[in-house]
């Protein structure tokens, strides 16, 4: 019996390129969301399996008073705090930074 590599590599490759455009699609999507700005608090943060993430209350805005949940890294989330407060910076679902106010 013979066990031809070919079709193996052809799935893989054709795996690959479907995966390639999957994520292309979905940072051009992403891209032209525009930064979000709001003073927000740490209401709860977590780590089910391998991902990090925290909850924010934002606190200001146009949507004051709406819970966001957004995957940190495991640095940031050491770092926070539940009932932490300050300015939090997010592009649609993806986090870019909180700063502590002190």
């Amino acid at each position: 019996m013979e066990f031809d590599i070919m079709p193996v590599l052809f799935g893989i490759f054709f795996a690959g390129i479907v995966a390639a455009v999957f994520l292309l699609v979905r940072h051009i999507r992403r891209n032209p969301i525009p930064v979000k700005s709001a003073m927000a608090t740490v209401t709860f943060k977590s780590t089910p399996g391998a991902v990090c993430y925290a909850v924010f209350r934002l606190n200001s805005g146009p949507d004051s008073g709406s819970h966001v949940k957004l995957i940190i890294s495991a640095a940031q989330y050491n770092s926070l705090r539940e009932g932490d407060q300050g300015e939090l910076k997010f592009k649609g679902d993806r986090y870019q930074d909180f700063a502590r106010k002190r």
